[in-house]
C-alpha cells in the first residue's frame, strides 16, 4: 500500500478506474475486512455472477463484477462513475486498470482515432 498522488495517475484521472463493484457472497467478510475480499483485479474480465452462494477457491483473488446482468460500475479517479459492460473487451479493462500506461483506453477513443490504429 503506498500514497498515490494525482501526478501519480499520468493517464488521466477520467480514463483510470479506481474502484469497481464487486459481486459479494453471504459469508463476505465486506472492503473493511483488509482480507483478499478487499482486493479485485481484471485479469478475468467482468464476472457477473446471480449466486450469493458462490465461493472462489481460497488461492484466488476475484475478478471485478456485479450481481446485476450485463455490465459493472466503476469509479473513475476523477469521481465519476461508468457503466462498463460484460462484452468490454480485456486490454480496455486493462487499460482502465493501469494509471500510467500511456494508453488511452480503446472504449473512450474516437472513432476516427480506431479506424487509423485498425490500419496500422
Amino acid at each position: 500500500n503506498r500514497t498515490i498522488r494525482r501526478d501519480d495517475v499520468s493517464d488521466g484521472l477520467s480514463n483510470t478506474a479506481f474502484v469497481s463493484e464487486k459481486p459479494t457472497t453471504y459469508d463476505d467478510l465486506g472492503w473493511l475486512s483488509g482480507t483478499r475480499a478487499t482486493i479485485r483485479n481484471v485479469g478475468g474480465g467482468i464476472v457477473e455472477s446471480g449466486d450469493p452462494f458462490a465461493k472462489a477457491a481460497p488461492s484466488v483473488v476475484g475478478s471485478i463484477g456485479s450481481r446485476h446482468p450485463a455490465g459493472v460500475h466503476l469509479l473513475m479517479g476523477s469521481g465519476e462513475t461508468r457503466f462498463t459492460s460484460n462484452q468490454t473487451d480485456q486490454r480496455v479493462l486493462e487499460q482502465m486498470a493501469d494509471r500510467r500506461d500511456g494508453q488511452l483506453p480503446g472504449l473512450f477513443q474516437s472513432l476516427e482515432s480506431r479506424r487509423r490504429e485498425s490500419l496500422q
